[in-house]
């Protein structure tokens, strides 16, 4: 694994994350960053708590979560918390019902008292593996151990480095080496994604989406389309994109 951004840029990234994060993503953050204290102590998480940040990390697949008994949520994540392996540790939470790798890691990011990236297409983008939907992470502990270091090589923590991971590949949409673009193709990347947010409303979709339609519209509007005409066939076509995301999500 490499960074594809210079390890000094790790809170400006940080910073661009903040900057842009929506009031209700910050407010959902926020409560789960509240329970850090009370889930470390106790031990293990219970069913309303898994809910929560099941659906910070996946919306779609959050209402599983309700299909764990309470006993099984409490006795599982103890056993997740309680190991030394970090292979199990993942292993262990994908047990419960709705709750894949990625939703595990974050689990292990927020409430372990290890220090966990999370797993996530754009995050390990930016940590220099192809940009591919994946239902298997068999890097997972290389990928543990390449956080840590960035982390504790900067003396950051582990949500500042997953943090910079996420916006560093969310504002390089069509997923080019960065060292072959200039400033100003960058900047109209930025632009262009804030017009077509502004168009179809912003929060519409999920940021994973996101990066895919920017893809899309850069390409139709290279054969001349503008922004409004863009938007309009991506209107029609959201509800295909959406199934064809989560297809591949799955």
């Amino acid at each position: 694994m490499e960074l594809r951004f210079s390890e000094s840029e790790i809170t400006y990234w940080t910073d661009q994350y903040l900057i842009h994060q929506r009031d209700e993503e910050a407010l959902r953050e926020q409560q789960l960053v509240e329970l850090i204290d009370i889930i470390q102590d106790r031990g293990h998480l219970i069913k309303e708590e898994l809910y929560k940040i099941a659906y910070w990390k996946s919306p779609r697949r959050s209402k599983l979560v309700y299909d764990n008994s309470e006993e099984s949520v409490i006795e599982i994540t103890t056993s997740a918390f309680s190991s030394k392996d970090n292979d199990d540790k993942l292993n262990e939470l994908t047990k419960l019902s709705g709750i894949g790798e990625p939703i595990a890691s974050a689990i292990l990011h927020f409430y372990d008292e290890g220090m966990y990236p999370i797993l996530d297409i754009h995050a390990l983008w930016a940590s220099g593996l192809e940009w591919i939907s994946r239902t298997t992470y068999p890097f997972w502990v290389e990928y543990v151990e390449f956080c840590r270091d960035l982390a504790v090589r900067n003396s950051v923590d582990m949500r500042t480095v997953d943090r910079a991971l996420w916006r560093f590949s969310y504002d390089h949409p069509d997923k080019e080496s960065v060292e072959n673009l200039s400033n100003s193709i960058v900047n109209n990347w930025t632009d262009r994604r804030s017009k077509l947010e502004e168009l179809k409303g912003g929060g519409s979709f999920s940021p994973e989406l996101k990066a895919y339609i920017i893809g899309v519209t850069d390409k139709l509007c290279s054969l001349g389309m503008s922004l409004e005409e863009c938007a309009n066939i991506l209107g029609m076509w959201s509800g295909t994109i959406i199934r064809w995301k989560n297809d591949r999500d799955e």
